[in-house]
């Protein structure tokens, strides 16, 4: 099994419900950031939801917005999202789910993206606006 299906399922069990937050990768600065997701664990979240940021994120509301475009401004990139998880995976035991644009790993390479985000330490990805002609690889 996976950290993903092991939780929901201990949760079931349990008759509890799910703490899922959403945290931008580098927000407010890495060090916090970092300290964010592993408070997130400590307070017993199942997943925790790391955002990668990108510049046109019109979809994600007002405040998503403002902390990727301070991430971004400070020259945060994919590989320091991945470096941060990376960092995170050795000291949480929840489940960690990178939620990022198709545009990002399209730009890596599906294949690679992947393989670099398991490496990491993620247990999942989301990526709401791929195509779905191009979903299959994910």
């Amino acid at each position: 099994m996976n950290r993903i299906v092991d939780g929901f399922a201990s949760l079931r069990a349990q008759k509890k419900g799910a703490l899922l937050p959403y945290l931008t990768a580098g927000y407010p600065d890495s060090t916090t950031s970092l300290e964010l997701i592993r408070a997130a664990d400590r307070a017993g979240a199942a997943v925790v939801e790391i955002g990668f940021p990108y510049s046109d994120s019109i979809a994600d509301g007002p405040v998503i917005q403002e902390s990727f475009h301070d991430v971004l401004e400070r020259g945060f990139r994919v590989s320091d999202a991945l470096e941060l998880t990376a960092e995170a995976r050795r000291s949480v035991r929840c489940a960690l789910v990178a939620m990022l644009s198709y545009t990002l790993v399209h730009r890596a390479g599906v294949e690679t993206f992947l393989r670099d985000a398991k490496a990491a330490g993620f247990d999942g990805v989301i990526v709401p606006d791929v195509p779905v002609e191009e979903s299959e690889l994910l």
